[in-house]
């Protein structure tokens, strides 16, 4: 059954964060972390890659998500999005992970 969904008429800000988390800390789990974290101004999440290499150190990788924040009433601050981000960063951080930099 299709749904319908209210569409914005202000813009919307994508951020792309990477997170190095242990293997043994499924995508999904970080998925639903990053969902909660941000809350009602995410309106899209993406896994847009996953990336194992020496630079990440054994038994964890890589995960790269897309996530697109936009709210119905207005034009989001720099203050909401970087408040997000914070919130996202800091949940991850208690599945084990950290902002690959």
């Amino acid at each position: 059954i299709a749904q319908w969904k209210a569409t914005s008429r202000y813009p919307s800000t994508d951020l792309d964060l990477a997170f190095v988390v242990p293997d043994s800390v499924a995508a999904e789990k970080v998925d639903k972390a990053i969902r909660q974290a941000a809350g009602a101004l995410l309106v899209d999440l993406g896994l847009f890659d996953v990336f194992r290499g020496a630079s990440i150190g054994a038994a964890a990788r890589s995960l790269a998500f897309r996530l697109r924040l936009q709210a119905l009433d207005r034009t989001l601050t720099e203050v909401e999005v970087a408040t997000v981000r914070d919130k996202v960063v800091a949940v991850v951080g208690k599945l084990g992970g950290s902002l690959r930099g």
